[in-house]
């Protein structure tokens, strides 16, 4: 049987289970960056290494052929490694939703026979998508609201890390001023140096801060509806 996908059920029906998906995912993954911990505690080991002519010495630690006194283990380990498999997931998680905001500017499309596609709407990723979505489809996308700025101040940080490598500098690499706000003000964020970190809960505050959003749009989609029922 072949189910019609419906733009008044879009929030309802395809989100539903995707949204059960995505949060797994998000789930998984910090299970993974945990065991990676768990794998250096429990693999490290030390060892008394003597410095020549002298009645003393160091304790090092090594892990996996790689020793503390060339890198600071603890660091790497429970922030440096953690962050780049949430970088992964941010941008995957980023790139599920974009894809969702594109799959309901097609669905509109099919459904009202528009004659206009999404690949003739200037801009790119949800920029492009929202435009269509509110100058054809005529959704108001909130896009005065909080959940709004939210999004789009994750949108600039995921093009950091998608472009500049975490950095938190202008592409002409001065200090970003709006990215370190960003930064200074989220528990889930941290500074080292001009990286980004990102710290346990932000993929699902990424997850969450599109989950509102996008009940925003399911409550406008439902009065652009009603509105244009005879």
């Amino acid at each position: 049987m072949i189910i019609r996908r419906r733009v008044a059920t879009w929030h309802r029906d395809d989100l539903r289970l995707s949204h059960a998906l995505i949060d797994s995912f998000a789930s998984d993954m910090e299970l993974q960056a945990l065991d990676t911990l768990n794998h250096y505690e429990r693999g490290k080991q030390l060892h008394f290494e003597e410095i020549e002519g002298e009645d003393q010495g160091n304790v090092v630690e090594e892990y996996r052929g790689l020793n503390d006194m060339d890198f600071d283990f603890r660091s790497l380990f429970r922030d440096y490694f953690p962050s780049l498999q949430r970088r992964s997931a941010f941008l995957t998680v980023w790139g599920y939703f974009e894809h969702q905001l594109n799959e309901l500017c097609s669905l509109y499309k099919d459904e009202k026979s528009y004659t206009v596609d999404l690949s003739d709407i200037a801009g790119r990723g949800i920029d492009r998508s929202t435009k269509y979505l509110a100058k054809v489809a005529g959704l108001n996308m909130r896009q005065d609201s909080q959940e709004w700025r939210t999004i789009k101040q994750l949108g600039a940080l995921r093009n950091a890390i998608a472009h500049q490598d975490g950095k938190l500098v202008t592409k002409k690499g001065n200090p970003s001023v709006e990215l370190i706000s960003l930064v200074d003000n989220s528990p889930f964020l941290a500074k080292d140096g001009d990286d980004v970190l990102l710290k346990q809960g932000f993929v699902m505050f990424v997850v969450d801060a599109f989950r509102t959003y996008f009940g925003l749009i399911g409550e406008s989609i439902k009065q652009r509806e009603s509105s244009s029922q005879p």
